[in-house]
């Protein structure tokens, strides 16, 4: 079965599978330069459009006016409840959760990394025992770093209202100070 092109403006040469997860008897696929998640089922050999996988980031919805170049997925990993973590490069690399089994839409969790340093990509996330294992590269100079995120620890206070402090990395920052 060919991954079918979804946003009309890249080759079928263009579309690499990028990250994949399996549950539920399919294995669900996201494609370079595809802008949502494909569930392949391998009992009928069929490719089914999932949903497109951009969240909200703030106020701002990243779903009109981006080529796909300009958005990317970075690693996957479901949970224990089969929800979806991925991260999601624009401005840096925001950790999303989305509960699509169930209907859900993607949510904006906020950047990866500490205050002093921002993800900007993951080739890997993995998740074990409630914890998220993040690991990063790309980061001029300095080498690659893993952050972990408790989950039960960030569900608590997102339910409270918190949020995390803000990531003053001038690395994340450098597209919209143009350089």
């Amino acid at each position: 079965v060919e991954l079918p092109d979804n946003n009309g403006i890249h080759s079928r040469y263009h579309r690499i599978i990028s990250y994949s997860v399996c549950a539920r008897g399919k294995m669900y696929i996201q494609s370079t330069f595809s802008t949502g998640l494909w569930a392949y089922d391998p009992t009928d050999n069929s490719m089914t459009w999932v949903g497109d996988f951009r969240p909200k980031i703030g106020s701002y919805l990243p779903r009109e006016g981006l080529d796909s170049y300009s958005q990317w997925i970075f690693g996957m990993a479901l949970d224990d409840e089969e929800c979806l973590w991925y991260g999601y490069s624009l401005g840096g690399l925001h950790l999303v959760r989305w509960d699509f089994l169930r209907g859900g839409e993607p949510e904006n969790m906020g950047i990866i990394g500490s205050p002093e340093r921002g993800a900007t990509t993951a080739p890997e996330l993995l998740y074990r025992d409630g914890r998220l294992y993040i690991g990063d590269t790309n980061h001029l100079l300095d080498g690659p770093g893993v952050a972990v995120v408790d989950l039960a620890r960030l569900k608590a206070a997102r339910t409270a209202g918190r949020q995390g402090e803000i990531c003053a990395d001038a690395f994340l920052y450098k597209e919209i100070a143009q350089g």
